[in-house]
């Protein structure tokens, strides 16, 4: 997810037909049709105040909490391990792939903490549920930023997508939103709604406490 998804970027300014982006390629590991895509932020989603005061034990007990900056050596830290979980299972669950929108996203120790936390719940690489060309390109809102992916991504494959959703605490004028309260993160009901996104009336999963 580091220089690969860059390259990317850059091919898919310079033109949509000439790219050399993985998902235009013959390759099999991106379909041609049928894609299902999570467009993920970061901070609110899967870093929340939540995590950060846990990650800040210390400061139950009258310490200073340190502060959180983001994209830092110990930017996993912080990180839901719970909420990224979830969207991980929603992705492995319908066979979606996921593109980052968050400001961090082009960071190369962000997306590099986030596979390396991937693979460690997942117990195998997560690959697979990362769309090669695995970030949005700046613009002048994020909705702008989502909607030319998808414009880009259907002209060079030459399909539309099947579905995808948004995941967000900021409030985004775009359809297939979840919103995402940043106080506690990606919850189960903001699962439920994801997958109600990605897939048609998806199967209930049963859970006995």
């Amino acid at each position: 997810m580091g220089t690969q998804s860059e390259t990317c970027v850059r091919q898919r300014k310079q033109t949509v037909t000439n790219t050399n982006c993985p998902s235009t390629s013959q390759s099999d590991s991106e379909p041609k049709t049928g894609q299902r895509i999570v467009f993920l932020d970061l901070e609110g989603v899967v870093v929340t105040h939540k995590s950060i005061l846990a990650t800040h034990l210390p400061a139950l007990a009258g310490a200073k909490i340190d502060g959180y900056t983001g994209g830092g050596p110990d930017w996993a830290n912080y990180v839901d391990r719970v909420a990224y979980a979830m969207i991980l299972r929603v992705c492995q669950k319908h066979g979606a792939k996921i593109v980052l929108t968050s400001v961090l996203r082009t960071r190369h120790e962000v997306r590099k903490h986030l596979l390396d936390l991937a693979e460690i719940l997942l117990g195998s690489s997560p690959t697979h549920l990362f769309h090669s060309c695995p970030v949005t390109e700046h613009s002048d809102s994020r909705e702008e930023e989502i909607r030319d992916w998808i414009l880009f991504e259907e002209k060079a494959t030459g399909s539309e997508l099947e579905s995808f959703c948004v995941l967000d605490d900021r409030r985004l004028e775009i359809e297939n939103f979840v919103q995402v309260d940043q106080r506690d993160g990606f919850s189960y009901d903001n699962y439920l709604k994801a997958q109600n996104f990605l897939v048609r009336d998806p199967k209930p999963e049963l859970i006995f406490l």
